[in-house]
């Protein structure tokens, strides 16, 4: 038997207001309680989303940041209208899965961040992956 220290952990996802998962493999956001359908990421929103999840849980992310670890560096065109729409879309996702409306913050004129107590983030035994 394996060494259970050893053991490699993945990240799964992100577990959102004890509502909703986001899967990082699918892309999708999905209700716990079944009161609304799967709802599958676009990508760039799903670029966005796990960048907030990994930079900016308490931390301001400014629109700069969001434009080029984001959009250039995935071969993308980045503005800021275009990080606004981005982010509105996500915002109406999220919501849409049973989020609140307060989810993703926006901090004036400086950027965007999610409340650290609002997410955990769930992990898995890479070698025990279904």
């Amino acid at each position: 038997m394996p060494d259970e220290k050893n053991k490699v952990l993945s990240v799964m996802g992100f577990l959102i207001e004890k509502r909703v998962i986001y899967d990082c493999r699918t892309k999708r956001l999905i209700c716990l309680n079944g009161t609304a359908k799967p709802i599958s990421l676009r990508k760039t929103q799903s670029y966005l989303l796990e960048y907030l999840f990994n930079h900016g849980l308490n931390n301001v992310v400014s629109d700069d940041m969001l434009m080029v670890d984001v959009w250039e560096r995935n071969g993308l065109r980045a503005s800021a209208q275009r990080v606004w729409q981005v982010i509105n879309d996500l915002k109406y996702n999220v919501s849409k899965s049973g989020v609140s409306d307060e989810f993703i913050l926006r901090v004036s004129r400086k950027g965007y961040f999610i409340r650290s107590s609002s997410v955990q983030t769930l992990f898995y035994h890479a070698e025990n992956e279904c």
